[in-house]
């Protein structure tokens, strides 16, 4: 489905939900740090569904730069329930759901991860 650039996707975010969250930080933490930041994210779509369920993943890592150990780690994952507005469709679900749901999930990881980052200390 080509999507006319005049008008919205026609596609509805019901829900977003926290649905993992883990955070780890040692008692002392180097203050030369190597942060590593993986995403993962799923879509499950059935065929012929008007509805899709997406997760992004994020994966914090902070090492020591001198002995390359754990410092930080937090695990944090949303889900986002996404569906096409009957009669208003102006983009194919799976196409919406390859780039955009991802986008709109990351602001709330980012937010989290900041939370925890304060609350955690350094």
């Amino acid at each position: 489905m080509q999507m006319d650039q005049t008008k919205q996707p026609g596609i509805a975010c019901e829900l977003v939900v926290l649905s993992k969250v883990e955070f780890w930080r040692a008692p002392q933490v180097d203050a030369a740090t190597e942060d590593r930041l993986d995403f993962q994210y799923n879509v499950n779509l059935p065929e012929g569904s008007n509805q899709a369920v997406c997760s992004l993943t994020a994966i914090y890592q902070k090492f020591g730069t001198t002995d390359r150990s754990l410092q930080a780690k937090a695990e944090i994952q949303y889900t986002g329930m996404f569906r096409a507005i009957e009669g208003a469709e102006n983009l194919a679900l799976a196409e919406f759901t390859r780039v955009n749901a991802a986008a709109i999930l990351l602001p709330y990881i980012r937010t989290r991860l900041h939370d925890l980052s304060v609350a955690g200390g350094r």
